[in-house]
């Protein structure tokens, strides 16, 4: 033996020792097993969940709600589409909306937008001025993706919440036929888009819209500076699963609505309201 391989009984006596794991255990006290004992529950646990969340979406997509995200430029008759949609039982959510829900005085996100915008966007209760904010976000692109990349991260999560079931190994029946996303500012936005089903454009032409606009009472230059922050037309329409052209801004707009609802199958909410007219 030249010193440089361990005794036979060495080797024994190192094999018949526990793990250091298992020495680690047996050398903590009571309280110290237990909460490696809760740690190790919750993390079997845990990836017993995630595992469920990854199978639930990929293996019943189909009994999740129908999502359709409706993307429109500024008095494209979006908002009538939306509204229009929700008559017919539609689950609508305004991301415009759920946006100014998101800004509760001294949270994280209001903070983030004074400190980006300004301090002075806020009020005596810490609260947003929501048309200071705006024509301060809405001045450049530049400002609209300060704005976005502030307010999206937290917009896709809550969006998430509102849409999908709640992650377990089970899926329960939607309270609605189907979900409407109303998107006002659909750029930056497209990393949620993979939420939605479909993506449906409600188009007109810039003259148009810029006609309706100041019809409704709104200023040439106000019009003018919030187009010159979202995509042109075409831009738009090839975001889009499915084209609804509303330039003559009509009752077209509802026919093609309703061929919409039928081809999805949701037309025996339409034929009911019918009926019962």
């Amino acid at each position: 033996m030249d010193g440089t391989e361990p005794s036979d009984d060495l080797k024994k006596g190192e094999a018949s020792r526990p793990p250091p794991f298992l020495r680690f255990i047996k050398s903590c006290n009571t309280r110290t097993r237990l909460l490696l004992a809760c740690l190790t529950v919750w993390l079997y646990f845990e990836s017993f969940f995630c595992i469920c969340a990854i199978i639930t979406p990929i293996g019943v997509r189909e009994d999740l709600m129908f999502t359709v995200f409706v993307l429109g430029n500024i008095a494209s008759g979006k908002s009538t589409a939306c509204r229009y949609l929700e008559s017919h039982g539609a689950m609508l959510i305004d991301l415009d909306e759920l946006a100014k829900s998101l800004y509760v005085p001294g949270s994280d996100i209001v903070n983030a937008l004074a400190e980006e915008f300004g301090w002075d966007i806020l009020d005596e209760e810490g609260g947003i001025r929501r048309s200071i904010l705006a024509s301060r976000a809405f001045a450049s692109p530049d400002s609209v993706a300060r704005l976005n990349d502030l307010v999206h991260p937290v917009l896709i999560e809550q969006l998430s919440l509102r849409i999908l079931d709640p992650v377990c190994c089970t899926v329960s029946s939607p309270r609605y036929p189907f979900a409407v996303v109303e998107v006002s500012a659909p750029t930056g936005f497209e990393d949620a888009f993979g939420l939605a089903d479909e993506i449906l454009v409600i188009s007109a032409p810039l003259a148009v819209r810029r006609g309706r606009a100041i019809h409704r009472g709104m200023e040439p230059s106000d019009f003018d500076a919030r187009s010159a922050c979202q995509p042109d037309e075409a831009s738009l329409c090839n975001l889009a699963s499915t084209v609804i052209d509303n330039a003559a801004g009509d009752n077209s707009l509802f026919e093609q609505l309703d061929a919409w609802l039928v081809r999805h199958g949701f037309g025996d909410v339409v034929d009911k309201e019918e009926v019962d007219a």
